[in-house]
């Protein structure tokens, strides 16, 4: 609780998009160079002990609900970051085996005291013009975003419930700002 504080407190000040997502996750944005954005994910370790992913996707807010046509991040904990579309709402295909490219800059995945930092960096405009949405400074999408868990036997990825996906709109700017879901701090004084 005390790194979100922090968090809160430093990306107000190094000027950071940030949106806290439920499950206590953070997502955070910045535009490192003209072209590009890079992202940071914070997946808290009560939600790593106990799930086997979480995803994240991006769609414009007039599109269709779910993840069909979603630009999508898939992340299978203790596994390499996959760059995804969504063909439908099932487990998403990564880009390439759809004839695209893997996009993702750098992407890396780092356990920490907390849980999980996963930072990637993706041009705004990329050549898979099928598989990845072009992004845009200051323009506003849909996030979705999902956790779920992976089959113990087989070590497929299983479809998540409606308890563990949501969406929220966002503005993909390095001044938003959207505390909606921030964890509730309990003060030692109550």
């Amino acid at each position: 609780m005390e790194l979100f504080l922090i968090l809160s407190l430093v990306s107000s000040a190094m000027s950071v998009g940030v949106v806290y997502l439920p499950k206590d996750m953070l997502l955070s944005w910045k535009f490192p160079t003209p072209g590009s954005v890079a992202f940071e994910l914070r997946v808290p370790q009560v939600l790593y002990d106990e799930y086997g992913y979480v995803g994240l996707g991006f769609k414009y807010t007039d599109d269709i609900s779910g993840m069909y046509y979603a630009d999508l991040i898939n992340i299978k904990f203790n596994q390499p970051l996959e760059d995804c579309y969504g063909t439908k709402n099932t487990v998403p295909r990564p880009d390439v085996s759809l004839g695209g490219t893997s996009d993702l800059i750098n992407p890396r995945t780092d356990v920490t005291a907390d849980g999980l930092k996963i930072t990637w960096e993706r041009a705004l405009k990329t050549e898979d013009c099928a598989n990845d949405m072009e992004f845009e400074d200051g323009a506003e999408y849909r996030l979705l975003w999902a956790a779920g868990f992976m089959d113990e036997v087989t070590g497929e990825q299983l479809r998540h419930s409606t308890k563990d996906r949501g969406t929220i709109n966002i503005k993909l700017t390095e001044d938003f700002y959207n505390a909606q879901y921030k964890p509730f701090i309990v003060s030692s004084f109550n």
